[in-house]
C-alpha cells in the first residue's frame, strides 16, 4: 500500500509539472505565432528555451510510459530528456548575460569585444555542461561510489 501511495504521489507530481510546462509552451507558441511585429531576440531565445524544456518533459514522459508498459529502458529518449533542458538552461544563461550587459535595455547593439566576451563565457559554460553531462551519463557508476560520513560528537 505504501508503494502504491508513493507511486501515485510521483505520478500526480509529474502530471502537474507536465501541465505547467504545457501551459508555458502554449503561451510561447501563442506569443510567436500571434505577434505580427518582429520579436526581439531576447523574447525569441526565451521562447526557444521554453519549447526545449517542454520537449524534454515530453521525452521524459514518453520514456517513463514506455518503461512502465514494457520494462525496457529507451536509452536515446532518456538521453534527450536530460539533454534538452540543459540546452534550454544554456540559452537562458545567454539571455541573462545579454540583459546584464545592457542589450535590449540601454543599448541596441553591443560592441564586437563585448560579443566576444559573451560568446567566450557561454561556449565555455556549454563545454563544461557537455563534459559534466557525458561524465554523469557514461563515467559515473553509482554502484562503485563510496560515500564518507564524518560524525562529530560534541
Amino acid at each position: 500500500m505504501i508503494i502504491m501511495d508513493d507511486l501515485l504521489t510521483y505520478l500526480l507530481t509529474f502530471i502537474c509539472e507536465f501541465m505547467q510546462g504545457l501551459v508555458l509552451a502554449m503561451q510561447a507558441t501563442q506569443l510567436i505565432l500571434a505577434c505580427k511585429m518582429k520579436l526581439h531576440r531576447i523574447v525569441t531565445f526565451l521562447a526557444c528555451a521554453i519549447m526545449l524544456q517542454c520537449l524534454g518533459m515530453v521525452c521524459l514522459l514518453c520514456e517513463k510510459v514506455w518503461y512502465a508498459s514494457t520494462g525496457v529502458d529507451m536509452f536515446w529518449l532518456s538521453f534527450f530528456a536530460q539533454l534538452l533542458p540543459q540546452i534550454a538552461e544554456t540559452i537562458v544563461l545567454f539571455d541573462l548575460i545579454l540583459v546584464a550587459k545592457g542589450y535590449a535595455i540601454t543599448r541596441r547593439k553591443l560592441s564586437a569585444a563585448t560579443w566576444k566576451k559573451v560568446f567566450t563565457f557561454v561556449v565555455s559554460y556549454a563545454c563544461l555542461q557537455i563534459l559534466l553531462f557525458a561524465w554523469a551519463k557514461f563515467g559515473y557508476n553509482e554502484e562503485e561510489a563510496v560515500y564518507y560520513m564524518q560524525v562529530c560528537f560534541f
